[in-house]
Formats: structure tokens, sequence, C-alpha cells
């Protein structure tokens, strides 16, 4: 496969028609000089596939050569998102259409301005064929070009390009018949009988042919199973798109690079970061500069090698300019995703573009082909990283981490349905994943796959962040977790849909929750509630979706919901409310404990700047593996970049941050204030660490 020393540090480069070809000899000489080793080239199937049967790849040619001469590795990044205009000429019922009955199709943006966006629907079959049979004449024509390092086979996997990214019912895609068709074989394969879908969807349909795609929120599990079909059908296509490539070509790898949630959702999106990364032999996506989309990263990967695939350090659009990005900024692109095993770097882009509404920002150069200001600082880092490559890139096995955070589809379309927005599962997650990685704690991520598979035993705590729709054999898997002495955490509302019956769960927390946890609800409050039964006005009672409670002396806040339980004997209170309702239960179960939050205390922790958990969580999960980061001040996280002497410390607040290290360091590009007792952090700052001592 690739080079096990080599570590991927460059540019996009080209997405026809920019830039011009009079300028690629100039700037890939320039990129090569100043430090970099890797270009990324757009091949796209509307560019590069004009007529049918047609292939005309002269300008990859010619780039692929001008890379190979100046000693640099290329990135293929194949587009299909943009259909030749030919297509639909050829099979007119080509479009998605979407839930009010839009045709999607054909359209320019200011990502795509080529047009043919979003591509065809991915169940047509004459379309998928012919997908892949460009993605086929793709590697075989460049298999063996000396300078090809990596097939990147989609770009930010989703349905509809941006499109209709907002998880709006009405723009659901698709609802053609060539997809409805498959929703129906898929149903028949998850469920079997139709008896047993009529069961869970609670219907009387005669047979799978009278299954009907969900178009309202309101029911649970007909809806989700909508989504999830499409989870499945851009994990599927990934699958088409990788055996295409190794068709012709088994010695070069292949991935895609996604974009995790909370900016792409499985509702309109249906990326699943967990099952694409199981495909290719990389990983990566296009937002890993921050700790969450790292981390979420660098968890799917399973140990596959992981780069960064578009750094966003330069946005901008015609009319506002460009943020010039600070040594900052660009430390925290490079080294926060550094210190959770991300192993390459690539910039979103070289040269600005001068078409299309993100035009002329992005660009490490300006218009004229100079180094943007900010070039100097950069290539220190990138001279500093790539002179770390052979320890960076030695084989390592993955790491086990102490807390493992839940990451479902179905949850997140349950938490959507369920509330009429995103923020619910969101916020949980993002609060979820902060307050514990603010508190010292080394954080991953698990899918219902890891579950199933026992790849849970590497966490000792694992968090469930709104996790709504549950089943009785993950009731049961986390009864084994526990029994052999690991820490379950839950939030409000756990197991509220019962995945195998479709049904509210009579018993809260659901899905044989309540029993393991020795709590049984009593009632429920809400931030929110049903004001008039006619007109549906919501009133927010309390001002706040915050619900603040305090623990020894520290501050936290649940949010949304609070629910009150009946305890069973045995099941200890660990905080409460003001008012004397709990906040926290635990019981032991096994060698290990069950605990049970009555609110949603990630999006607390997300939406309460005050909210200090760690105290809390010390005394429910333990310390944190590296003691001496129950020391550090809550939101200051120090991460080890593995197989070297460095240390990333930075913060995720909006405040100076002081803390003190067990050992001597040496701050790399002086981004740390020294102080008497160690270092201080700017607000939102960062330093890399050298150990000294």
């Amino acid at each position: 496969m690739q080079n096990d020393n080599f570590i991927p540090f460059g540019f996009q480069y080209y997405r026809a028609p920019t830039p011009k070809a009079d300028k690629w000899e100039r700037d890939l000489k320039k990129l090569k000089a100043d430090g970099y080793n890797t270009v990324k080239y757009w091949v796209q199937w509307r560019w590069n596939n004009p007529e049918p049967d047609r292939y005309d790849f002269s300008d990859i040619d010619e780039l692929m050569d001008i890379a190979h001469e100046n000693g640099l590795k290329v990135v293929l990044n194949l587009i299909l998102d943009v259909a030749p205009v030919w297509l639909e000429e050829k099979y007119p019922d080509v479009a998605m259409i979407t839930n009010r009955g839009e045709r999607l199709y054909g359209y320019a943006t200011e990502c795509r301005q080529i047009g043919g966006v979003p591509g065809p629907c991915l169940h047509h079959a004459d379309a998928t064929r012919l997908r892949m049979e460009f993605i086929e004449e793709c590697a075989r024509r460049y298999a063996n070009h000396p300078a090809l390092y990596v097939w990147d086979v989609w770009n930010e996997p989703e349905l509809t390009v941006g499109l209709r990214r907002e998880p709006h019912v009405e723009d659901l895609v698709c609802y053609c018949e060539h997809s409805v068709k498959e929703f129906r074989a898929w149903l028949k394969n998850k469920y079997g009988a139709i008896e047993k879908l009529n069961e869970v969807w609670g219907r009387n349909y005669r047979s799978f042919s009278d299954c009907e795609p969900s178009r309202r929120r309101g029911t649970t599990m007909d809806m989700a199973d909508w989504r999830l079909f499409f989870c499945d059908t851009v994990t599927n296509d990934m699958k088409l798109r990788a055996a295409a490539v190794k068709k012709h070509d088994s010695a070069h790898p292949v991935m895609c690079h996604t974009v995790p949630p909370p900016l792409f959702n499985s509702v309109t999106c249906a990326s699943d970061d967990f099952a694409l990364s199981r495909i290719g032999d990389m990983v990566g996506n296009s937002v890993g500069s921050c700790s969450l989309a790292a981390g979420i990263l660098a968890s799917a990967a399973k140990g596959k090698p992981v780069i960064n695939s578009e750094i966003h350090a330069v946005p901008g659009n015609s009319l506002n300019g460009f943020h010039r990005p600070t040594l900052t900024d660009l430390l925290r692109h490079i080294f926060i995703p550094l210190g959770s095993g991300v192993r390459g770097f690539m910039f979103w882009q070289y040269n600005p573009e001068k078409l299309g509404l993100e035009a002329p920002a992005w660009g490490n150069l300006d218009l004229k082909g100079n180094s943007a200001p900010w070039d100097e600082q950069l290539q220190k880092i990138v001279k500093f990283v790539l002179a770390e490559k052979d320890a960076l890139a030695a084989p390592r096995p993955q790491s086990a981490r102490q807390v493992g955070v839940f990451l479902d589809a179905a949850c997140e379309i349950n938490a959507w349905n369920a509330s009429f927005g995103t923020d619910v599962y969101n916020n949980s997650l993002l609060g979820g994943f902060k307050m514990f990685r603010s508190s010292g704690y080394d954080v991953g991520f698990f899918s219902r796959a890891e579950i199933e598979s026992g790849e849970i035993y590497e966490y000792k705590v694992l968090y469930f962040p709104a996790a709504l729709c549950l089943d009785t054999r993950i009731t049961e898997k986390i009864a084994e977790f526990t029994e052999a002495g690991g820490t379950v955490i839950f939030e409000a509302y756990a197991g509220m849909t019962d995945a195998d019956t479709g049904m509210h769960c009579e018993d809260l927390p659901g899905c044989g929750l309540a029993d393991l946890g020795g709590i049984h609800v009593r009632e429920i409050h809400a931030t929110t509630r049903i004001e008039n039964g006619y007109d549906n006005v919501l009133h927010n009672a309390a001002g706040s979706h915050l619900l603040p409670f305090t623990y020894k002396g520290r501050k936290l806040a649940g949010a949304k919901y609070l629910l009150a339980y009946n305890a069973d004997e045995g099941t200890e209170v660990i905080a409460s409310f003001d008012g004397g309702l709990p906040a926290v239960y635990a019981k032991k179960s096994g060698k290990g404990k069950i605990i049970n939050v009555t609110t949603l205390l990630g999006y607390g922790c997300h939406g309460y700047a005050e909210a200090n958990p760690s105290e809390l969580l010390y005394d429910l999960c333990g310390a944190p593996a590296i003691e001496w980061k129950k020391d550090l001040p809550y939101g200051v996280c120090v991460d080890s970049v593995e197989g070297t002497d460095l240390w990333v410390a930075y913060s995720e607040e909006d405040r100076e941050l002081e803390f003190t290290l067990p050992w001597k360091a040496r701050d790399e590009f002086g981004t740390a204030k020294v102080t008497k007792k160690g270092f201080a952090l700017p607000p939102r700052g960062i330093a890399v660490l050298r150990k000294t001592q």
C-alpha cells in the first residue's frame, strides 16, 4: 500500500476549470519548494466524461506529470455528484425527488461551479453503472502513475451536496420510484415477514409492496427506517466505488473523507462515519481540526491511517474577503488532530479560485501567485512536523481510551423526529464529549456495531447522550459490561423507543434499563410544554432550556427535561436540584455500576458557560487514566503525540487558563505564557510542548 514513513502535507489544488493551465507549472514547483509534499486534484464526472463513451483526462494527465516531475504525491478525488448533461438526456428519470415533489438535478453551486449537482439518484441502476464505469476508467488510467498516493472516492458523502442539507421533512430525498422500490426490498430483508413490520410500524400492510416511505414526523420507526435505509444506501455506494477502483488498482489505498456530526446529520446527509470507515484503507474528513471531529475520525478508523483531508483555514467569499489565520489558528488546525492520531494534513486550498462565490478566498497564495502572509508560519509548522515523520508514521496499536461516547444514527433520527429539531441530539453529543475532555479524560466514540462486537471493552466508561432509541439486546450487552466492572451513564429518556417493537416503552428508562438501573419514571417536567391543544402554542415556562444545579459547590446544568423517578432499594441519589428532585442516580451492577442522569446533562454542559462537571465525573467514573490531568483547570486538554516527546495543550474556553505539568517542558512555538506555576494559555489558545525532563 503506502509508504509507512510518508506524512502527506499539502493542499487541494485543482477543481476544473481553475486554476488555469498556465499556472500549473509555476504553482506546483513553488509548492514543492516551500516544503509541502502532496496535492489533491478533483476528477469530475461531468468535466472528464463530456459525452457518452468519451473521456477526456488531458488536464489530469498533465497535472499528474507535473506533480511527479516536482516530487509531489497526488490524492485523486473522484467527484461523481456532478452529472454530465448527456445523462439526463439519456435517462429522463434520473433525478432525485424531494418529499415536496421537487426535482433536484443539474444545479451549479458555489462548490460545484460546473453544474450537475447533486448527481443522479443513487438507486438509478443505469446511472450507477455509468458512475462505476467512470471510476474504473480513472483507475485503469492512473493505477501505475508514479505520482499517485491515494484514491479519495467520495468528497464529503451526503445525498444532496448541500442543496437540502438542513433537516426539514419536506426536503427529504429521495421519493422517486427507484428509491421506493429499493426501500421495499430493504424492508423485506430487515423484517423478513410483513407481520413483523406491521408490528413495529403499527400498520396492517398486506405485503412489502404496500409499504410507503414516511412523509411526516410524528410516528417513529417508519421514519427511522426510511432514513436508516439511506444511511445504508450511502454506505453501499461507497462499497461500489471502492470495489471499482480495486478492480484495476490493488496497490494504492482507497478512502473517502467525511463531515461528521453535527455539521452533517443522519437525517438528510445519511453519512455514517463508522460504517464508511470500515470500507477503505484510510480515513479522512474535512473538519478534523476540532477535537470532536478528530476524536470521531480516530475512533472510526480502528487503527487505519487517518488524514485531515480539507483544512478550512482560510474561509471566505467574494464580498466578505477571507479569514486570515493566526499562528494559533494554524497550530490548532495541525496539532489538535495530531494529538488524536491524525497523521496527514491537506489544506483547502493552494491557489484561490476565481470562479464562483468562494472566490477569491480559501487560498494559500494571493491572486497573483505570491505566498500569503501566514505561509511563512505554516512552512515552519510543516518543517517541524515532517522532522518527526519517522516517529509519527511508525505503526503502533490503537490506544485504549477511558471514556466512550455513543454515536448513533438511529438515536439522532429518533431525537429529530421526537423533538422537531436537531438540538436535543447535537447539543447532548457535543456537551457530553466536552465535559469529559475538559475534565482530563481520554475520550473516544463507539457505535452499535461496537456494542455487538464487544469492542466497547476497550473503555472503562460508556456515555449515552440522548439515547432515545435502543433495544433489549443493547441492554443485555450493557448488563454484561457492568457485570465485568464497567460504568455506564445514561441521560433522560434513554431507551424511550424500543427499536424491536417500535413502541414507546411503558417504563423509563426503557428497553429493560429501568430494572437494570433501579429507577422507574414517575412524572416528567419540561422547560417547554404544549399550552393549548388547539393551536399548539409552545410556552417556555422557565425562560430557558437550562436546568442549573450544583454538586459539591460546582455549578452544573441539565437541559430541556427533568424526569422524576421512583427508585428501587439499593439505588443511590448522587446529586439533586435545588428543589429536591434527584439529578443523578447510581446503582451497583455486578462489579460496575449504572448511572442515570434525570436530565440532559451533556446539553446543559454545552449551553451553560459556567458548568463544571469534573468533580461529579471523578466521583462517578474515577480519576482520569493519567491522574495528573485531574489537576488541570477545567477546559484545558493535554494530549500526547504518540511516538514523540511532544505534548499538545489547548483550551476550549474563552478565558486565560493557567496550568501545571508534572515535568519540565519547552514551548516550541512560544504561544503560551510562562508563569511561576507552569504555563498560561490565552482564550482558546494552544501550545506545542516538548518534554525536557
